[in-house]
């Protein structure tokens, strides 16, 4: 299957691999004006041909089966609209919209967009469709910790705002994924001093106050927490997932006089396990490139984010942005 390629920053070889695996072949690949980078992953690249921009790559589209599009973040909606009217299917890197007017303009009109499939590849991991799999799960209290940018610096606005719209998107698609929150009411707590962001909280006011807390500059993991079924479902980093259930108490001893309260680990899951792990392949990204082979073939997206839920992320993202300044 012929893929067409928009794009050379250095997510595009991760993409390369796990698409190469899924069976497509790259025969095509444009970036930016006459692009370097570009010219340099075509000679890599058996039976490929060398377009000098993703615009002139898109006016051939009969050379190809199938799109990878993942330029730069903030041309990504731009493809989207080149590609309104055409019926080959795309898989776009996230986040597409990085503005408020972008979202406004789809809408009315984003179901028009069903060859579309974002790259969302978390949602790929095998934790995570574990997670998916028990019905009741979005009845469940949780807390989402995400630290940003984390370092011994502190962050202004615009670094935290760039952030949010490119990075922490990975983990409120996540959440919707998982929970559905775009259904869901928040309110958005702030903590900042003249241009620096420290925290960001949101709590969910029809979950059971669940909480969603952002830091910028902490040294700390990505986790999320999950109170269900009298049982702690642990994702962190995000890529392991561990399943407590039950308290061991240990008594007081002469080697260590105080009383422990362990969680019983019932099972743990592992994006890094040797089932899972291809050490070649990004984690979720092969997963993800099988199916979009399928979305291709037989327009089954299964897992995969489309616009409609690209849209509402994006929306969350901007809200937050936007109680920033």
């Amino acid at each position: 299957m012929r893929l067409g390629v928009i794009g050379s920053g250095r997510i595009i070889p991760y993409h390369l691999t796990a698409l190469e695996y899924a069976g497509f072949t790259i025969t095509g690949i444009g970036s930016s004006y006459n692009s370097e980078s570009a010219r340099s992953l075509q000679q890599r690249l058996d039976k490929c041909k060398y377009y000098k921009s993703g615009e002139d790559l898109i006016e051939n589209l009969e050379n190809f089966d199938a799109l990878l599009i993942a330029p730069e973040s903030k041309k990504l909606f731009k493809y989207l609209n080149l590609l309104r009217d055409e019926k080959i299917c795309a898989l776009f890197e996230k986040p597409i919209f990085t503005e408020a007017s972008q979202i406004h303009s789809i809408d009315d009109t984003y179901r028009e967009y069903k060859n579309i499939m974002v790259g969302y590849n978390r949602r790929f991991y095998t934790a995570v469709h574990y997670l998916k799999q028990i019905e009741t799960l979005k009845f469940a209290k949780f807390r989402l910790c995400i630290p940003e940018l984390s370092s011994s610096r502190t962050f202004n606005s615009s670094e935290v705002t760039n952030t949010l719209i490119n990075n922490t998107v990975h983990a409120l698609d996540l959440l919707n994924y998982l929970f559905d929150l775009r259904l869901k009411k928040y309110k958005i707590y702030i903590s900042k001093s003249n241009d620096t962001v420290d925290k960001i909280l949101l709590q969910l006011e029809d979950v059971g106050h669940s909480t969603i807390e952002l830091y910028f500059g902490y040294p700390s993991n990505y986790s999320l927490e999950i109170y269900h079924d009298q049982k702690l479902l642990h994702l962190s980093p995000f890529e392991e997932l561990s399943i407590f259930q039950g308290i061991e108490i240990v008594e007081p001893n002469k080697k260590n006089p105080i009383r422990r309260y362990m969680p019983k680990l019932l099972t743990k899951i592992s994006e890094y396990s040797d089932e899972n792990l291809n050490k070649n392949i990004k984690p979720g990204f092969q997963k993800q490139a099988i199916q979009f082979r399928k979305f291709v073939e037989v327009g089954d997206r299964g897992d995969g984010c489309n616009i409609s839920d690209a849209v509402n992320v994006a929306r969350q993202a901007l809200e937050i942005v936007d109680k920033i300044k």
